[in-house]
């Protein structure tokens, strides 16, 4: 059930990744979430860097952050959230070509009971 939404603020000139770039990087999550074929899913989309700020602070013009939100059925243990966190930090910078240190990871609440697929609520 993994679904993993992956939102990259690009400056102007920025090429946004290729299908085959984001098949490799599903491929490479499912196996992390340890998922059977076609159950981690990743939705990818950009912002332009002109719609993206920090308060108080100029970003430069290469400042390309990327935020990578994930809805599993349970949320795993802290221990293995810091894990899943480097593992899919380096799979994302990797994927996007970003430094690592520009992917942030966020972990949302359990999907259970949350999600419904074709109208049908994940239990």
């Amino acid at each position: 059930m993994p679904i993993v939404r992956i939102e990259s603020v690009l400056a102007l000139e920025a090429v946004t990744p290729e299908r085959a770039q984001l098949l490799s990087l599903a491929d490479r999550l499912g196996r992390l979430f340890e998922t059977p074929p076609g159950e981690t899913s990743i939705r990818y989309t950009s912002v332009p860097l002109v719609h993206y700020a920090h308060n108080e602070a100029e970003l430069a013009d290469d400042s390309e952050p990327t935020f990578v939100e994930i809805i599993q059925y349970a949320a795993p243990l802290e221990s293995v959230r810091r894990a899943q966190a480097h593992e899919i930090a380096n799979l994302v910078a990797e994927a996007l070509s970003r430094s690592k240190s520009s992917v942030h990871v966020i972990f949302q609440p359990d999907g259970r009971k949350r999600v419904a697929f074709g109208g049908e609520l994940v239990d």
